[in-house]
């Protein structure tokens, strides 16, 4: 599908068109001027805000000096400010004395020692102009703060018919930066308890500071019933401000004691997975001047823009629901033929296209957005997505905490997104839904289930980042399918070229972590492969370092040549008593799984640790692992899926564990338990298909690390006198003939349940 932006307007694809609209605007009658001059892209007309100005500057200074204005006063209420020239800001700004519009094509800079307030409700950066709020060599001093806060002024549809407006827009440079910390979140050294007013951490808490708003997740475990420790389960997220920080940074003291339980889970070595807690105050903001105005502001990042952001937290922001998107649309003649009420791209902060500068950042990125907070106090929260990096390149999000959305906390939609490296980023909070990834795919809607993180492609690099509290799951791929992108870091809009995004092999997905409330911790759609058939030219995807405690570690939709390593999936093992508690570590359904591999895995606590799908095919290999589960390995009746109906399609498929080691669970409740179950199916339980025939072989070499101790499993239903059901069209393939024995079909017709019969 095409990475196209929605909105269904006449794409303008030369600069030269800009500067000739731009130029038209100018000759229209001057009460028909305003919003006339528009800035395009290629993808997008954003209108210039300030085509008619009430005061603009004729010389550089500060923007307190009333003698840079070309009105000799300084702008106030309702003022609409074209900047030319190096604007030094210098002002605490009240919302009384908010501007309309300023924009800027010279520079905009503000005073990084003294505290500073811009109330606007458009402030557009042209692509010649520059916004400076503090570098990283010199960021806004701790003893203050730099602040843009988004009017509350009603939006203009008339002027402004795809909202655009309302918000921080960049074509141009924009450096922001507030006080630096070495940790933006941080793990737990200890369990933190209701009452407790002291927290343990694991590293340091440099730069963090009394007076702090930390938040910690809800990292509980509810029941099958809904239930956590014999009560019924409500969401544990809170914020709590800092009292104090021991003077080596391992210890937090608390201004109020907690609400709340933030406890971990403990393997069978005795070690601790443990929850996390982040720091959720910068001193440089932009933010809606009420998250609950009806035109809340966004900030958006576009085009050639060079993007440096750093420690500032963006507040309130963000319009677009989570309700399928109504986006203003256009004819032919560029004439409004409908005007949107929930516009798609308005998320806090939008990375729309955005392809950076022709030369690289000096870290080698195309744009930066590091160590900031992203967040909304709503509750509930109607808003969806915090990060969104629509169809955007080569760029670095890197320490952002990202907290309390709808849909998605940082998300690249299209599938085109390419080359960004996402690490060590902490987003909890997530709620959604209602249904999985699949539901809205008729309104070609992606992204609404309630996902941490979520990707439309697997072309990017996503590391040692945690996701935590979310309605659906913690990681979601989407391979989204035919989008263009670019070949290489830099490229141009013009130079995009067609790739399939399923058919790009995970670029790296490393030491990520997934706790807490949420269905799954990750969950891959489409890589290499689809319904009914893999691309053979798909190369080897690797997760690796993945830890997941709490949820049920995977689900597995279409997936080819996958491998899991060092994989930690942990459940609590105690609810296990409860036999309707049938969590899984690997759960695969009925989903086309080629050749996936799991290596140096620590699976335990759950109903079942891995639960092979009924249409697997190729080698499916379970190596050099630990299992502690009810069930510690399932293997299906061979089937077709939901989504095809032809059972004789079936490929063979072989499943090799090797050099494994198992071990019963402590609180099984009296469950029986076992190693490796072989769940025959007939064809009443299977949805009515079911290939009984096709080659399904189970091999154990080095049984619980004993070497030379090889065997191969069967079927009882592999049985000589077994009877095996008659073939019945291509739902149900057996026996040519009804009342045959395995034995009896092998000596005729050299068939038999699984390929062959059982000595």
């Amino acid at each position: 599908m095409a990475a196209t932006h929605r909105t269904t307007k006449p794409q303008w694809r030369h600069a030269a068109l800009a500067t000739l609209l731009l130029a038209l605007g100018s000759l229209l009658p001057a009460g028909q001027q305003a919003y006339a001059q528009i800035v395009a892209t290629p993808y997008d007309k954003i209108p210039n805000f300030c085509t008619v100005p009430t005061d603009t500057t004729v010389k550089s200074g500060n923007w307190s000096d009333p003698t840079i204005w070309s009105t000799g006063k300084v702008p106030g209420a309702g003022d609409i400010v074209s900047i030319g020239h190096a604007v030094t800001y210098d002002v605490a700004s009240t919302s009384p004395t908010a501007v309309d519009s300023v924009c800027v094509t010279g520079a905009l800079n503000f005073r990084p020692d003294i505290t500073t307030t811009l109330y606007v409700t458009n402030l557009l950066v042209m692509p010649a102009g520059t916004l400076q709020v503090g570098t990283a060599a010199n960021p806004i001093a701790a003893n203050v703060t730099a602040t843009i806060v988004i009017a509350d002024t009603p939006m203009d549809t008339v002027k402004d018919p795809a909202q655009y407006g309302h918000g921080l827009i960049a074509l141009g440079t924009i450096t922001m930066s507030g006080q630096p910390l070495a940790n933006t979140w941080i793990k737990l050294a200890a369990n933190a308890h209701i009452g407790d007013i002291t927290l343990t951490l694991a590293q340091p808490a440099s730069g963090w500071k009394a007076g702090d708003t930390v938040y910690l997740p809800d990292s509980s475990n509810p029941d099958v019933n809904g239930q956590v420790n014999g009560k019924p389960w409500t969401p544990m997220q809170e914020k709590v401000k800092l009292a104090s920080i021991s003077a080596d940074g391992l210890t937090l003291t608390l201004a109020s004691a907690l609400k709340f339980d933030h406890t971990g889970l403990q393997n069978h070595t005795g070690k601790w997975f443990l929850p996390d807690v982040a720091n959720m105050t910068r001193n440089v903001a932009v933010k809606s001047s009420s998250a609950t105005q009806p035109a809340r502001g966004y900030a958006m990042f576009t085009g050639r823009a060079n993007v440096n952001i750093q420690y500032v937290n963006f507040g309130g922001l963000g319009r677009q629901t989570n309700a399928v998107p109504d986006d203003t649309t256009y004819d032919t003649k560029g004439n409004v033929t409908h005007v949107g009420t929930d516009q798609e791209n308005r998320n806090a902060v939008t990375l729309l296209h955005l392809i950076g500068p022709t030369t690289p950042q000096a870290n080698g990125y195309q744009y930066t957005f590091a160590g900031n907070v992203v967040t909304c106090p709503l509750n509930p929260m109607p808003f969806r997505w915090g990060i969104n990096m629509y169809d955007s390149h080569y760029g670095l999000i890197k320490d952002n905490v990202v907290v309390n959305w709808q849909g998605a906390g940082i998300i690249g939609v299209t599938g085109s997104e390419t080359g960004n490296v996402i690490a060590h980023n902490f987003v909890a909070q997530i709620s959604g839904g209602p249904g999985r990834a699949d539901f809205r795919v008729a309104n070609r809607d992606y992204g609404f289930e309630g996902g941490p993180f979520w990707f439309g492609g697997f072309n990017n690099s996503v590391n040692d980042n945690v996701a935590t509290d979310a309605a659906y799951a913690g990681y979601t791929y989407y391979g989204r399918g035919t989008v263009k992108a670019p070949p290489f870091q830099g490229a141009d809009y013009s130079q995009y070229v067609t790739v399939q995004s399923g058919s790009i092999p995970i670029r790296q997905f490393s030491n990520n972590e997934a706790y807490g409330v949420m269905g799954y911790a990750l969950t891959i759609w489409g890589l290499g492969a689809g319904f009914t058939s893999v691309d053979p030219t798909m190369g080897p995807s690797m997760v690796d370092g993945f830890t997941a405690w709490g949820p049920s570690a995977y689900y597995g939709y279409e997936t080819t040549n996958l491998t899991f390593d060092h994989f930690t999936a942990l459940a609590d093992g105690t609810l296990q008593g409860n036999q309707n508690n049938s969590n899984a570590g690997l759960f695969f359904s009925d989903y086309l799984t080629n050749n996936f591999t799991v290596n140096h895995a620590d699976i335990e606590g759950f109903g079942t640790g891995y639960y092979g799908s009924t249409y697997a095919s190729g080698t499916i290999t379970l190596e050099n692992s630990f299992f502690q589960n009810v069930y510690n390995i399932v293997v299906q009746t061979p089937s077709a899926s939901g989504s095809n109906t032809n059972s004789a399609s079936m490929p063979p498929r072989t499943l090799l564990a090797v050099n494994d080691t198992f071990a019963s669970l402590p609180h099984a409740g009296g469950r029986p338990q076992l190693n490796i179950v072989m769940g025959y199916r007939d064809g009443s339980g299977n949805g009515g298909f079911g290939n009984y025939i096709v080659p399904d072989t189970v091999f154990v070499t080095d049984y619980n690390g004993v070497a030379g101790d090889n065997f191969q499993v069967f079927y009882n239903e592999q049985a000589p006198g077994f009877l095996v059901p008659q073939t019945n069209s291509t739902r149900t393939i057996g026996s040519p003939e009804a009342g045959l024995t395995n034995a009896q079909n092998w000596a005729k017709y050299g068939i038999a349940i699984a390929g062959a019969v059982a000595p």
